[in-house]
């Protein structure tokens, strides 16, 4: 059964084309009284986007700008694993290519000899 907010009837056929057309006229009716209702329920969330996007564009720093001097990218593997250790900031080697140690660890440890062999 279907009881409709703005009449007392009440049909009992689903089918019928009067509950249907009283069904929308109360969808209608909602939809009209809900738009009335919008800007005092909802209105502030537009005053608040109006706002924030007034203050996204102040806090809006310059673009980025391209980087015109770039190295261009390898066309081989081996090219691919060195192509930065050409700069300073990249190598791999801090102290220079020849450091070598100062002396074994067997040495350091006083070990015999024959305990590593």
């Amino acid at each position: 059964m279907y009881k409709l907010e703005k009449t007392d009837l009440v049909y009992d056929d689903k089918f019928s084309f009067v509950a249907k057309d009283n069904v929308w006229k109360v969808h209608v009716d909602k939809e009209h009284q809900s738009a009335k209702q919008w800007p005092d329920k909802w209105g502030y969330i537009i005053e608040n986007d109006k706002n924030n996007s007034k203050q996204a564009k102040q806090s809006m720093t310059e673009p980025i700008k391209r980087i015109n001097n770039f190295m261009p990218v390898p066309r081989t593997a081996s090219a691919w694993i060195g192509w930065k250790s050409t700069e300073e900031t990249c190598k791999l080697e801090k102290y220079g290519p020849y450091t070598k140690a100062r002396g074994s660890i067997i040495k350091s440890l006083k070990w015999p000899s024959e305990a590593v062999s």
